[in-house]
């Protein structure tokens, strides 16, 4: 099995190592062809999971949100080696989601207080493979409470969370703001 090189993105580069130190400690001895084969996969799932939390915001350019989610783009082209990782783990028989749920706009259902504008509002709940959670950017604010949101990540779900749907800020706000999110389901191969 050939190793990934490192990308330059901290995370994905630990999880490679750690994953590449666990493929290596499963080969020790006389493995089986099967053992073999659960260690490459699980390496390669491994990968897959760290490189799809590690898309970030849009930060470079080429990409609409039609082909990917709101842009994500990283440094090195995480996005690329997702669906070889993604083809890989289907030539070994591995199931993954053939589509994606993501949030597309948001209305404010509840507003919240002590809230500034440009905090982001990460949705709770839903469910993924691994879950990536959507963000929402305040906008514009009445007082103190949050008015109008704009996205910032569309997140990855197989599951959505549900309307209204609670958030968490990175900033002043009392968390107590929900959203009733417009959700659309696009093909895995679209997402990246």
């Amino acid at each position: 099995m050939l190793r990934i090189v490192p990308t330059g993105n901290a995370t994905f580069d630990a999880v490679e190592r750690s994953a590449q130190q666990t493929y290596q400690a499963s080969l020790d001895g006389s493995p089986s062809a099967a053992t073999i084969k659960r260690a490459e996969i699980g390496y390669l799932k491994a990968l897959w999971a760290s490189a799809i939390t590690q898309l970030g915001p849009t930060e470079g350019p080429g990409y609409t949100p039609a082909y990917s989610v709101v842009g994500h783009r990283v440094a090195v082209p995480l996005d690329f080696l997702i669906v070889n990782l993604s083809q890989q783990l289907r030539n070994l028989g591995i199931v993954l989601p053939v589509s994606f749920i993501v949030a597309v706009s948001a209305t404010v259902t509840v507003a919240g207080d002590t809230y500034a504008v440009g905090e982001h509002l990460a949705l709770t709940g839903g469910q993924g493979a691994p879950l990536v959670s959507a963000v929402f950017t305040v906008a514009t604010l009445t007082s103190a409470t949050v008015a109008t949101v704009t996205p910032y990540k569309m997140g990855l779900y197989t599951v959505a969370p549900t309307n209204s749907a609670a958030t968490t800020t990175d900033g002043t706000g009392d968390n107590n703001c929900t959203l009733s999110v417009l959700y659309a389901s696009i093909p895995i191969e679209y997402a990246f």
